[in-house]
């Protein structure tokens, strides 16, 4: 067996670092981020629920994530989906019920999760069981033949001064490598394929303005799973990090709301 190869003397970024927020009561939510992303995209909702509602907090970091791109190009599915089956195991060894929530690839997690554990309450913010860029569907292929292409890096307002956040950036969204999005893609897949088996109450939050996801991975949630409970919103003004953006109170005040009823 061979060593994986990465960066010598790899880091976790400070703003990745993996979140535990301890409550005061015997609820524990586990909020999982997205693809190239890191818990800094779920701090705010995190602590927000932790200081509001008092329940305990634990946001992860995926395998790969936060660190550099070596490390993300050695990651795969199994290490991301792995990280959160241990994660809501570890938690329900001490708690007796688990809310998961999940952002994008972390939403895609999370049902996937659902299908499989006894999840008190899913939250699925900006889902992505389908995306707007159709290439996706060919990164199973051109992996093969294409390790990665260049892309733009787009910075909300607030994050260009935050000099950690524009480094995650630049290491991790200036290229879009192939291989991991045809790992993504997969997940995508078996999500969709085992919305039928979701029976927990569920919210769902999208947004008009996101330039990921579209509407139709909320709208097919709503249609498809099985549950008694089933709430959606959609914002207007989010961009795709609507847990972490311009609308991030209301998002937050949401799924408190959703939580605590």
């Amino acid at each position: 067996m061979r060593d994986i190869k990465i960066k010598a003397n790899p880091s976790v970024f400070s703003l990745a670092r993996e979140q535990y927020l301890p409550g005061n009561s015997q609820i524990a939510v586990l909020l999982i981020h997205g693809f190239t992303g890191s818990p800094y995209e779920m701090t705010y909702l995190g602590k927000e629920i932790n200081n509001k509602i008092g329940h305990t907090v634990y946001i992860p970091r995926l395998p790969g994530h936060g660190t550099n791109i070596s490390d993300f190009k050695n990651s795969n599915r199994h290490d991301w989906l792995s990280k959160v089956y241990d994660s809501y195991l570890n938690l329900k060894k001490d708690y007796q019920k688990i809310y998961l929530g999940g952002l994008s690839m972390g939403g895609v997690l999370a049902i996937i999760t659902a299908a499989r554990f006894n999840i008190d309450k899913l939250v699925l913010i900006a889902p992505a069981i389908y995306v707007k860029d159709s290439r996706i569907i060919f990164s199973h292929f051109l992996k093969y033949f294409i390790k990665s292409w260049s892309t733009k890096i787009n910075l909300a307002p607030e994050e260009t001064e935050e000099e950690e956040i524009i480094a995650m950036q630049q290491e991790y969204s200036s290229r879009v490598y192939l291989k991991q999005v045809s790992e993504l893609h997969k997940l995508m897949l078996l999500a969709r394929k085992k919305l039928p088996l979701i029976t927990t109450n569920t919210l769902v939050i999208t947004s008009k303005n996101d330039n990921t996801v579209p509407l139709k991975a909320g709208i097919k949630i709503k249609n498809t799973i099985q549950s008694r409970n089933i709430s959606s919103i959609t914002f207007n003004k989010s961009s795709h990090v609507i847990c972490n953006g311009r609308e991030k109170e209301r998002c937050a005040c949401q799924v408190i709301d959703f939580l605590n009823n």
